[in-house]
């Protein structure tokens, strides 16, 4: 779906060629970083055994103080699980 530019940020952002086939994803880059405006949900699935590595995420990120900036893109949870 299009976004406009107050919103590419916020979002992840796909960028594609003149066929529309996918060339690369940009996650939440400010609008200057690029000149595509369709934004792209994601979804994640977990294993069951997962699940609890949310809570213990969230409380990490809360004792570092480090904002709901820190937890708010779930490709950064992802990331923090594979490094465990």
């Amino acid at each position: 779906y299009k976004v406009d530019d107050a919103e590419v940020s916020k979002r992840g952002i796909l960028e594609v060629d003149e066929c529309g086939l996918v060339t690369a994803f940009v996650e939440k880059p400010s609008p200057s970083e690029t000149t595509s405006r369709k934004a792209c949900p994601a979804f994640y699935t977990f294993q069951n055994s997962t699940l609890p590595q949310i809570g213990h995420f969230l409380a990490q990120k809360d004792a570092e103080s480090a904002g709901r900036n820190a937890v708010d893109a779930p490709g950064l949870l992802v990331r923090w699980i594979v490094e465990k």
